[in-house]
């Protein structure tokens, strides 16, 4: 996303792990945020694996529209 890839632009790939949801891109982990909002072991094991020093969530659901017709999955993810 814009504000994530403007952190690995600003803090260099070698110090920042970045997360994809659905297209991939090279240097980053996938990470399922939706999957998550409702299995915090996902979150775990993506904390567990990268082990990182500070943690930036940077995702979030932006489409207001769909977010309003999208019941409790936009407030799960968003919060």
């Amino acid at each position: 996303g814009q504000v994530g890839g403007a952190l690995v632009e600003a803090f260099g790939a070698a110090v920042v792990i970045g997360t994809y949801s659905k297209v991939p891109c090279d240097g980053m982990v996938h990470f399922d945020l939706e999957a998550a909002a409702t299995d915090a072991q996902l979150a775990d094991d993506l904390v567990m694996q990268c082990r990182p020093d500070v943690v930036c969530i940077c995702a979030g659901r932006t489409w207001v529209d769909g977010c309003e017709n999208e019941g409790d999955v936009p407030q799960l993810v968003n919060c």
